[in-house]
């Protein structure tokens, strides 16, 4: 059985976060994320828990945050950045209409409900 194709589209903050990165570190994210049109759950993804269908792509000090919608074949692209900080700048492009705990292995943060998801659980 052939496996499905995803498109992959990014929100348009996802361009200005890779020209903010090293040529070299850009060109294998780019890479990583151009892979999520065959597999968009690599082994070296996590769910980020406390959300439907948000993921985490890890690559070296970076992070490469992106939304699975499987009915339709589309992986959107939400951040990428340094995981210093790409967590906390979630949390700013994020409503306060809807509070939602996304934990990362290492911290619990307090998030909102992205514009365009449609479920995640309070």
């Amino acid at each position: 059985m052939p496996q499905k194709a995803y498109a992959v589209h990014y929100k348009k903050s996802v361009d200005k976060d890779l020209r903010r990165l090293p040529q070299d570190v850009r060109s294998s994210i780019v890479e990583r994320i151009q892979s999520l049109a065959t597999n968009p759950f690599p082994a070296q993804s996590t769910k980020l828990r406390g959300s439907i269908d948000l993921y985490r792509l890890r690559f070296t000090n970076y992070r490469i945050i992106y939304q699975v919608d499987g009915d339709k074949l589309v992986v959107l692209v939400i951040k990428v950045g340094h995981r210093k900080e790409v967590y906390r700048e979630i949390c700013n492009m994020l409503s306060s209409t809807h509070p939602c705990q996304i934990r990362t292995p290492t911290k619990s943060l307090q998030l909102r409900r992205l514009l365009f998801v449609n479920d995640i659980p309070m």
